[in-house]
């Protein structure tokens, strides 16, 4: 039996090209169940035990877009809480080290979510913790449906996936669901400096749409963006507003009151990120600190990790470096974003 997109069930069998189902179709063959002792108690018993089967089964879900189809998996990562990859990095006390394991988790297209990206990889996660308690019956399936819409955090951690939901084939999960966090790498540059590829040009076309879209879905409450740079060396690009394309600020009025934005920038040096506090209309910063370390990998080292210099730091002044007898030509370094 098939339910619509708003289910565990469907995420996970739901193909790109399968129609969505009509929920009003469903329901109005649903049997009203009037014989069921569990369908005569008072709403809030039923919401307090949907509550704790939610709970059981994770209180925030990935939605993951995997060979054309969707899945969730369930996400054990605090969204709002700082990394402890740095720490590690700060432990090794050096300048440099090579380390795939710590590498791969600086550098993960899950973002922030690394651990739930390990935590799916190993397959120890359920697919569809949902499934048995949807599948008793079309009436209880309404009921569960509208108790995860409200209790639920979805979280989708790329372009593609958000995409594939909010445009090029809009899912009425969107347009129902509550929560959403976001874990989110841009492939933006200063194109000053150095041009954007055209697919990065293509991913930040497809970003704004997704934004735009967002603030149409009328159920949503809060938005929790976590936001880095595809590449490392133009991570301080997030301290800035960019022009044109490579700007990833761009959401409506009604979207900016909704979003909590997470930033690598020092919260103790909010004039260096200024303008992005001031943009209009306002939405939430919330800066989790410039890293010291990033993932930089070389010829002769895939891995390597690099220990950054302080001036690379938004806002830190670059340091005057004098000339002399074996230095010439010395100049000042310069910021690669």
């Amino acid at each position: 039996m098939h339910f619509t997109c708003h289910s565990s069930l469907l995420l996970t069998r739901m193909g790109a090209t399968t129609p969505y189902l009509d929920p009003a179709a469903i329901a109005s063959n649903a049997h009203p169940q009037s014989d069921s002792a569990f369908m005569q108690l008072s709403p809030e018993i039923p919401n307090a035990i949907f509550q704790q089967l939610w709970q059981n089964a994770g209180a925030s879900h990935h939605i993951i877009l995997q060979g054309g189809r969707y899945r969730l998996a369930r996400c054990v990562t605090d969204h709002a809480a700082a990394d402890d990859l740095m720490d590690e990095c700060n432990n090794t006390r050096t300048s440099s080290f090579n380390d795939p394991l710590i590498f791969q988790r600086l550098v993960s297209p899950w973002g922030n979510h690394w651990k739930c990206e390990e935590l799916y990889q190993s397959r120890q996660t359920e697919s569809s913790p949902f499934l048995a308690a949807m599948l008793t019956c079309s009436q209880l399936y309404f009921e569960c449906r509208t108790s995860i819409y409200h209790n639920l955090t979805f979280v989708i951690h790329n372009v593609e996936t958000l995409h594939r939901l909010a445009v090029s084939r809009p899912s009425p999960l969107l347009s129902n669901m509550k929560h959403l966090q976001l874990a989110i790498r841009v492939p933006i540059r200063r194109e000053q400096r150095e041009k954007m590829s055209p697919e990065a040009h293509k991913v930040m076309s497809r970003w704004r749409q997704c934004c735009s879209v967002l603030e149409k879905a009328e159920n949503l409450v809060s938005v929790d963006m976590w936001l880095d740079t595809t590449e490392p060396g133009w991570r301080g690009c997030l301290s800035w507003v960019l022009e044109g394309n490579a700007n990833p600020y761009v959401f409506s009025e009604r979207l900016a009151s909704i979003l909590t934005v997470d930033i690598p920038v020092n919260p103790d040096r909010p004039e260096a990120w200024k303008d992005v506090a001031n943009l209009e209309p306002r939405f939430t910063i919330r800066a989790r600190g410039w890293p010291t370390y990033k993932a930089e990998p070389s010829s002769t080292q895939l891995h390597c990790i690099i220990r950054l210099a302080d001036w690379e730091e938004p806002g830190v002044p670059l340091p005057t470096l004098r000339a002399g007898p074996r230095y010439p030509h010395r100049a000042r370094p310069r910021r690669y974003w």
